[in-house]
């Protein structure tokens, strides 16, 4: 069991890193930068190091600071949190090469799932199903062209570097495509440093799929099932609801194998996310799934305090704090025990209940005290002025279970046949989402 963890990190993953390793009794360390002497993340720590000035890139994304900070604190490893180092595989094997545990995968495996036209060849060679389009080496316009001709329109142009919803274009028809290549590759170079781009053929009615795995170090991975992530705005989910609704067993098999082989093809070690997107304008089909993404997700994969919230009620077993299922395993995924790779289930193939997790964007300023809501599937997207474009998710939901109510305290709200709702003391939000 690890004694003591840096988190090269800040804000809200910092502070959940934090809290499961408070639980754990292991000692932890944050690290701050000017504009975050009096941040939470650093009162709430056991001790924190000053890395430098305000601006990223003479801070947290300077890996030899996070490192001589753990040297100077005594730290046996370093947790990277989400965006900063977190996918930085030379960082990562720097923090090894000093002899200090990195908390996430290998750098061989970050390298592998690094770019997404490379992730996707070896998905291709391991029988992963990928959505149909192109993965070439050529990038002239008259051969990408051709190539969306062959895919069939409508499709979508990628950063193979991209993330986040930038780097991404539909084009409808072939006199669009120029205008939106040259667009996106400007995109891709400004956010990334990287304008090399895929196709994919546009998949008109879409679900966005992931699943959760958990991969040891002795070539063992286990799922913890699908999750809908389906509704987004402006490609950043806001809903997430698990299991998927109307998957069936066949399908749910499908997409949780798949996302396992994934996570073996490139000997994937501790908390990641697989992404899919399917087809669903005939229902979720096992034939209809496509990979899309990986990602070492420490924004999902470490916060166990919201995957216990997730998971009692989806599978009927609690999550352990090192992020096992609960009775189902060896000890620990995380201290290299080997796992049993049998899965929390409940009565029946959806187990029982089931359980969302929400972003909640910012409130209206004048709107007072009042209720917040915690719903699974809405009936539609709030509107006005608290969904502003400008504006970014500020907190997240927890997941909630059977018995809920909607936030009126009426139950559940018009239309929401498959809404659990619980509302909360808070601001009140500009309107329900399930009003």
């Amino acid at each position: 069991m690890l004694k003591s963890v840096l988190i090269a990190n800040r804000g809200e993953i910092a502070c959940r890193v934090m809290t499961t390793a408070r639980r754990l009794g292991i000692r932890t360390i944050a690290v701050y930068s000017d504009a975050d002497v009096n941040a939470l993340h650093v009162r709430s720590a056991d001790e924190a190091v000053h890395i430098g000035p305000s601006p990223v890139r003479e801070s947290y994304l300077v890996g030899a600071k996070i490192i001589a900070a753990a040297k100077q604190t005594g730290a046996e490893a370093i947790h990277p949190g989400y965006g900063f180092l977190s996918e930085d595989a030379e960082f990562a094997q720097a923090v090894q090469d000093a002899r200090l545990i990195w908390v996430g995968p290998n750098p061989a495996s970050i390298t592998a799932m690094g770019l997404k036209d490379a992730a996707k060849k070896r998905m291709q060679e391991a029988g992963v199903p990928t959505t149909p389009g192109y993965l070439g080496d050529d990038q002239s316009p008259k051969r990408l062209k051709t190539e969306a001709e062959r895919i069939g329109y409508p499709v979508l142009i990628k950063a193979v570097a991209g993330g986040g919803g930038k780097g991404m274009r539909k084009v409808d028809t072939p006199a669009d495509f120029e205008d939106a290549f040259v667009s996106c590759k400007r995109e891709a170079v400004a956010s990334f440093g990287n304008d090399v781009v895929l196709l994919e053929k546009w998949v008109t009615n879409p679900r966005h799929i992931e699943v959760q795995v958990f991969g040891d170090t002795h070539g063992d991975v286990v799922h913890l099932f699908e999750r809908d992530c389906s509704l987004q705005r402006r490609h950043q989910k806001v809903i997430e609801e698990a299991p998927a609704p109307g998957m069936d067993a066949q399908a749910r098999a499908a997409v949780c194998q798949a996302a396992v082989n994934a996570a073996k093809v490139v000997d994937y070690v501790g908390a990641g996310t697989i992404e899919f997107i399917t087809d669903g304008s005939e229902g979720l089909r096992a034939d209809r799934i496509w990979f899309t993404d990986l990602f070492g997700r420490r924004r999902q994969g470490a916060r166990l305090d919201i995957r216990r919230d997730r998971l009692p009620p989806r599978g009927g077993r609690a999550l352990c704090p090192d992020g096992q299922a609960a009775r189902h395993c060896d000890p620990g995924i995380c201290g290299g025990g080997r796992v049993q790779p049998r899965h929390a289930g409940g009565r029946g193939d959806r187990g029982r209940g089931g359980a969302v997790y929400t972003r909640i964007y910012r409130y209206r300023a004048d709107a007072g005290r009042g209720r917040k809501l915690v719903a699974s599937t809405p009936c539609r997207t709030a509107q006005g002025a608290g969904n502003d474009p400008a504006q970014q998710p500020a907190v997240g939901g927890r997941g909630v279970g059977r018995g809920a109510r909607h936030a009126s305290g009426r139950g559940r709200g018009p239309g929401c046949h498959r809404s659990r709702c619980r509302a909360q003391a808070g601001p009140r939000p500009n309107q329900s989402l399930c009003a």
